[in-house]
């Protein structure tokens, strides 16, 4: 079995990271780490532009490519340190919203997310639905064969 990406996922390697390499040196990743957004909106445009947006969601939600496709470009975004919410729309919110959204969901997230005009991130809560630090558990601690919610 063949593990490798294909001529077209390292074309398109090769292409993620030579933008990356040009709009993601280590002083405009510091730059943005510092800034109030954390990231570039003319930098998002371009990634909507290339279709890095769209990759990974159904055809049928504005989408192109396959998860792979996506992971090819994730993986070059984590090694430029793209600052921003790629990571937290296309990594973590896109997967959730294709195996878990309504279908309203999909049609109205996923087709904005697609075209770049949107961008996500997951957010869950705990049973209790609280927000407040009683309300929420932090980990669970094990001993002697029982297990006890940390809260608070």
């Amino acid at each position: 079995m063949d593990f490798a990406f294909s001529e077209e996922q390292e074309m398109l390697r090769r292409s993620a990271r030579e933008f990356l390499a040009k709009e993601c040196s280590p002083k405009t990743v510091r730059k943005l780490m510092e800034s109030a957004d954390g990231f570039d909106a003319a930098i998002w445009k371009k990634i909507a532009d290339l279709g890095w947006t769209a990759l990974g969601i159904p055809e049928q939600y504005g989408g192109v490519g396959t998860f792979l496709d996506l992971v090819v470009v994730l993986e070059e975004a984590g090694r430029a340190l793209l600052p921003g919410p790629f990571f937290s729309t296309m990594g973590l919110a896109v997967p959730v919203l294709v195996e878990a959204g309504t279908e309203p969901q999909k049609k109205d997230a996923l087709g904005a997310i697609a075209s770049g005009d949107a961008k996500a991130t997951l957010a869950f809560t705990e049973p209790s639905g609280r927000w407040d630090a009683p309300g929420r558990t932090y980990g669970r601690l094990h001993r002697r064969g029982r297990t006890q919610p940390r809260r608070g």
